[in-house]
């Protein structure tokens, strides 16, 4: 419990736990709200921190928006910051390590590609059975929100720093934004 809590600690710090402007989150909320409602997952893409993110993990990232939105339709989303989930969330240290703490895949260690600064919940209404999401989102370096990955820890800690200039996208970034990958 105290290892959920320094993560919870840590976390907070990185983000610097303050307020985010509001335009800033219903320009997110907006335009996660439209891709869904159309189901636009070259759109959703987009809405990913994809910087120093492998395209394994980008593709798992869409493969559960295609999961949540098959044979259901878009109901709504909620922004809450780790403020508020602080304080609303009596798991927060537990929802914390299991979505954006330090994760081991093929013997390398993963964590969050940007700091990350709320959830976003997606809720569908039943086309068959009504579902809901939470998804982990961060600020990526030039101040736009943005779903948060996985990078190889290497990476990550240098995205984590907030004195960090070393973030350039990858050579591919333009074929990602076509919405190509991971689409069925």
């Amino acid at each position: 419990m105290i290892r959920y809590a320094l993560l919870f600690a840590a976390l907070m710090t990185v983000a610097g736990a303050e307020e985010l402007p509001n335009e800033k989150i219903d320009s997110f909320i907006a335009q996660v709200s439209e891709a869904c409602r159309n189901e636009d997952y070259a759109a959703l893409n987009v809405l990913h921190g994809s910087v120093r993110v492998s395209d394994i993990i980008l593709d798992e990232a869409i493969e559960s928006w295609h999961g949540l939105l098959y044979r259901r339709t878009f109901d709504s989303v909620e922004f809450m910051s780790l403020k508020q989930s602080a304080t609303k969330i009596s798991n927060i240290a537990y929802i914390l390590r299991q979505m954006v703490g330090p994760k081991w895949m093929n013997g390398s260690s993963y964590s969050p590609n940007i700091p990350v600064v709320g959830f976003l919940y997606v809720y569908t209404k039943p086309k068959g059975t009504g579902m809901s999401a939470m998804y982990p989102v961060g600020m990526d370096p030039s101040g736009v929100l943005r779903f948060v990955l996985r990078a190889k820890d290497k990476e990550a800690n240098q995205a984590l720093e907030p004195t960090s200039t070393a973030v350039t996208p990858p050579a591919d970034a333009g074929d990602r934004a076509s919405g190509t990958r991971g689409s069925s």
